[in-house]
């Protein structure tokens, strides 16, 4: 059985999340397109906060590799906690990807029903 995928509960840096992920798609996926939004989401908000801490000066007393590397740890940490709050940016996502979704499944069953996919049709991948 496949666990949900709780954002909130996960380090940042889990490799067995995307195998969870993968999981979830083929049993649900409309969960999995959360997830994956979510997810998506949250590397979006690490890119923004990276390139925020970029732009402020560097060179304080305790500017040095190991604070750079507890700020970056931080950040994505921080990054995946607004993600499961959500900014927006996840919501948008899956209301333009479900249409899409929608739009493939239906021609990918018109085109079964038919006995052969149309030129230019769009079959969902599974």
């Amino acid at each position: 059985m496949v666990a949900p995928l709780n954002a909130s509960a996960q380090l940042a840096l889990d490799a067995s999340s995307l195998d969870q992920l993968h999981a979830l798609a083929s049993k649900s996926p409309d969960k999995a397109l959360k997830a994956a939004a979510q997810q998506f989401e949250s590397v979006f908000l690490n890119m923004m906060l990276k390139s925020m801490r970029d732009a402020t000066p560097q060179d304080g007393a305790f500017d040095n590799q190991q604070t750079k590397m507890y700020t970056g740890m931080l950040d994505q940490q921080l990054a995946q906690s607004m993600a499961k709050r959500g900014i927006g940016l996840a919501d948008i996502m899956v209301k333009q990807l479900s249409h899409t979704l929608e739009a493939a499944t239906s021609t990918g069953k018109a085109a079964a029903k038919d006995g052969g996919a149309h030129p230019g049709a769009v079959l969902p991948s599974v």
